[in-house]
């Protein structure tokens, strides 16, 4: 999450370093400088590399290697087909940086908009514990029989097999991948 976080910024880095007419390696390493942990040094160790002689697709492989995130790959897939073809990596990690601010922005919006329902269902699984525990103290003898016989065990099984599948179908709903 850290390493999603600051990596927009590491990659529109990368942009005004290329439009200001560095080389990419020279970019990787501005981000190695310039920006926090977990980015910064990740990108300080990929620009070492290159300056001891790896390629950069070696070093971009151990980097994902390191670094499994669809993120990374993407921006790893671009700058190899970049140095094969050419083209304008300029826009093309622009655009990277956009999605990804966009998603981080979706997933902050699925997050609020799920939250009524995940706390809806905190209350739901809590209403039979509270019941019962007052039913307990109010009437110890009658709330005595769930424990004590075999319809109160079965009940009972029912009842916490019911809340439990209330609890995934509601989890299920408000899961959503963005």
């Amino acid at each position: 999450d850290k390493f999603n976080a600051l990596f927009p910024d590491a990659i529109d880095l990368v942009v005004r370093s290329i439009r200001a007419g560095l080389p990419v390696s020279q970019a990787l390493e501005n981000i190695g400088t310039d920006i926090g942990a977990p980015v910064g040094p990740e990108f300080a160790r990929i620009s070492n590399q290159i300056r001891i002689g790896v390629s950069l697709d070696d070093a971009l492989h151990a980097a994902l290697k390191r670094i499994d995130i669809p993120e990374m790959r993407f921006l790893s897939v671009t700058l190899i087909l970049q140095r094969e073809t050419g083209g304008q990596l300029a826009e093309v990690l622009l655009n990277l940086s956009d999605i990804l601010r966009q998603r981080k922005a979706m997933k902050m919006k699925i997050k609020a908009l799920t939250s009524e329902s995940r706390a809806a269902s905190k209350i739901v699984a809590s209403i039979p514990v509270l019941a019962g525990v007052g039913m307990y103290y109010m009437n110890k003898p009658h709330m005595m029989l769930l424990f004590e016989t075999e319809t109160g065990n079965n009940m009972l099984a029912y009842s916490i097999g019911s809340v439990l599948v209330g609890l995934m179908i509601i989890r299920k709903l408000t899961n959503v991948d963005a």
